[in-house]
């Protein structure tokens, strides 16, 4: 595998910009997070690599959930809104395939394991991941769920969080149990077939 491209650092002794500064940051978290994983991840390995200061650092991200969660976002947001595509059953394996690709290509599926595993053990990591990272990422299959509704899809009675929490943990067991490769994709199709039934017959 080539070396990673080095991430943006300063060029002059003069002060570093905010926004550059941050940018810098993140490119060195990524950096790290993608050749150590999430066990040898550390503030002081983005430090060196960015050529911030520690207190910098954590004066934006307190911890290092905080910043794994930030860089978790910047990977995914451009990939997981999925356009419509006329059916909530295509629209729902898109969105599937979507998620276990960026998980097993790039550092997002290293951040999301490692989020999951710090909050048994750290009280606001558990707080980061119940009230902030697991909200935002239901509203990708919420979309979905929701112009399947306004077609007549889904009946205007079915439940959408249930639904959304039922696909949600269909695709998070499938990324913790390392069963995202191409040979489990049909597993996909599968579920949401299942999964819409069961709405169909909810809304009866």
């Amino acid at each position: 595998m080539p070396a990673s491209s080095p991430p943006p650092s300063r060029t002059s002794v003069g002060p570093v910009r905010s926004s550059e500064s941050h940018e810098a940051i993140l490119a060195a978290a990524k950096q790290v997070l993608r050749e150590r994983g999430y066990g040898g991840f550390s503030i002081d390995a983005v430090a060196r690599l960015s050529k911030a200061s520690k207190p910098t650092i954590y004066r934006r991200w307190p911890q290092k959930a905080a910043l794994i969660i930030e860089l978790y976002d910047r990977e995914t947001a451009h990939v997981l809104n999925v356009p419509d595509l006329g059916s909530v059953a295509a629209e729902l394996i898109a969105l599937a395939r979507s998620n276990w690709a960026l998980w097993r290509e790039t550092a997002a599926g290293d951040a999301v394991r490692g989020i999951i595993a710090e909050a048994q053990t750290d009280p606001e990591a558990l707080r980061r991941l119940r009230d902030t990272f697991m909200p935002d990422r239901r509203r990708f299959a919420r979309q979905v769920f929701g112009r399947g509704q306004q077609r007549g899809e889904i009946p205007a009675s079915a439940s959408i969080e249930t639904a959304v929490d039922m696909f949600n943990g269909f695709n998070w067991y499938h990324l913790l149990t390392d069963q995202i490769r191409k040979t489990d994709e049909p597993a996909i199709e599968s579920a949401v077939e299942i999964l819409l039934a069961g709405l169909t017959r909810s809304g009866g």
